[in-house]
């Protein structure tokens, strides 16, 4: 005679992460500078960080990719580092002989939430930005919209790339408009 099992059902999946929203990295200046936004919070910056920058590092040579790893990324509050979302980049040793490593050691990251920082973006502190919206018109002006002109180099061809650019390869050499430098005056 058989005797009646009971068995838990498996946990649910956990959820998937957040879509990724656009972003740029900058190595000088800051976000604010260029009309971007600055990232200040904990998991928008480890989601970008880990789609374009973590994606393909192993810092700590543990064979494994940095962005399948819980690295460190601490929210603070300083003067002394840019503001916003960035990853600190194991160059740092090299170029700041002064450089603490922290116990953790690499990978890790940062959220400084100062936003009244002066500290700027750099090689060891690429910073993570937000794209503002912005809207698309083919009629008529901007300003006759209700819209906002974008009058930053930086910030227009962030937008182009994101959309308009980052799907067009309109002189046929096999790479999106996106990743070339075209002219933009």
């Amino acid at each position: 005679e058989s005797f009646p099992c009971f068995c838990l059902k498996p946990p649910p999946p956990p959820p998937p992460p957040p879509p990724v929203p656009p972003y740029v990295v900058i190595k000088m200046g800051n976000c604010a500078k260029y009309g971007f936004e600055d990232i200040v919070d904990e998991p928008t910056c480890r989601a970008v960080m880990n789609n374009g920058y973590y994606n393909t590092r192993d810092q700590n040579s543990n064979g494994k990719i940095d962005s399948t790893e819980m690295y460190p990324n601490p929210v603070i509050d300083s003067t002394g580092t840019p503001p916003g979302c960035w990853p600190v980049d194991p160059i740092v040793q090299e170029l700041d002989p002064n450089f603490v490593v922290p116990d953790f050691g690499f990978p890790f990251g940062c959220v400084n939430t100062n936003l009244d920082s002066t500290a700027y973006c750099s090689e060891v502190f690429p910073c993570f930005c937000l794209l503002p919206e912005y809207v698309v018109i083919t009629e008529g002006t901007c300003e006759k919209k209700g819209y906002i002109d974008i009058l930053s180099e930086p910030l227009c061809r962030a937008v182009m790339n994101n959309g308009y650019y980052g799907t067009r390869d309109q002189n046929q050499n096999g790479k999106l408009d996106a990743t070339e430098m075209y002219p933009n005056p």
